[in-house]
C-alpha cells in the first residue's frame, strides 16, 4: 500500500527524528494522504482529523463499485459497508486516527485522505484482539519512533496482500523483530494485558 503525504514537513522531519516530541508555530495543521489501494484484501488508516466527521461518506467519496470495508467490533465480528451505486449501505461507518480496518477493492484506487493532524492522542489499548493504527501519518519502527508501550506477551499481526500476516511479539522485554508500520497501515494488537498502557502522542505547539 504506497502512500504520498503533504503536512508540515518541519514537524514529520522533527518527529521522524525525535520519535516523541516537536515544537512548532500553527495550532492548525492541516494536510493530505495520497493512499494507493491495492485490489483484493488490505488493512487502512485514516490519520487525520476529517471535517465535520471521519465517517465513510466524507473520508471515501468515491471508490469502485462493490468496495467493502470491515470494522472489527469490540464484541467480535465486524461492522460493514459497501460502496454500491455511487454510496456507502452504511455511510455514518466511522474511520479516526488510531482506529483501523480492512477494505476489499475489485480493482486498484488512491483515495485521498484530507484533514488535521491531531497533536494530542490517547488511543487505549483493549484486553484481546483490536485493530489500531498510528494516530499520525508517520511511518517508523512502533515503539521507538511512533510511541508504542508494549507490554508482555503482546503481539502484532500486519496483513501481507499476498495474503497472511507477519506476526511479531513482545516477550521478556524485547521484540522478535520490532514491527515496522507504514503510513496508512492498519493492524492487529493482542495483548493479554488488562491494565495496559494506552498509546499515547503528544506534540508542544507555540513558541
Amino acid at each position: 500500500m504506497k502512500t504520498k503525504s503533504l503536512l508540515l514537513t518541519a514537524l514529520l522531519a522533527t518527529v521522524g527524528t525525535t520519535g516523541a516530541m516537536a515544537q512548532v508555530y500553527s495550532l492548525n495543521i492541516v494536510g493530505y494522504v495520497n493512499q494507493s489501494i491495492p485490489q483484493g484484501y488490505s488493512m487502512i488508516a485514516d490519520q487525520l482529523l476529517a471535517s465535520p466527521t471521519n465517517t465513510l461518506n466524507v473520508i471515501f467519496p468515491t471508490a469502485p463499485e462493490n468496495t467493502f470495508i470491515f470494522k472489527s467490533k469490540p464484541t467480535g465480528g465486524y461492522s460493514s459497508s459497501s460502496f454500491t451505486d455511487g454510496e456507502w449501505s452504511n455511510p455514518a461507518l466511522t474511520l479516526n486516527p488510531g482506529e483501523g480496518a480492512f477494505i476489499f477493492a475489485p480493482a486498484a484506487f488512491t483515495n485521498t485522505f484530507v484533514g488535521q493532524l491531531n497533536l494530542n492522542t490517547s488511543k487505549p489499548i483493549t484486553q484481546g484482539y483490536g485493530i489500531y493504527s498510528a494516530a499520525i501519518p508517520q511511518a517508523g519502527l512502533l515503539q521507538t519512533q511512533l510511541g508504542f508501550v508494549p507490554s508482555d506477551n503482546d503481539f502484532v499481526y500486519q496483513y501481507k496482500p499476498t495474503g497472511g500476516y507477519t506476526t511479531r511479539n513482545f516477550v521478556d522485554g524485547e521484540w522478535n523483530a520490532e514491527p515496522t508500520v507504514q503510513v496508512g497501515e492498519a493492524f492487529w494488537i493482542f495483548t493479554s494485558d488488562a491494565a495496559h498502557s494506552a498509546w499515547n502522542r503528544n506534540f508542544n505547539v507555540g513558541p
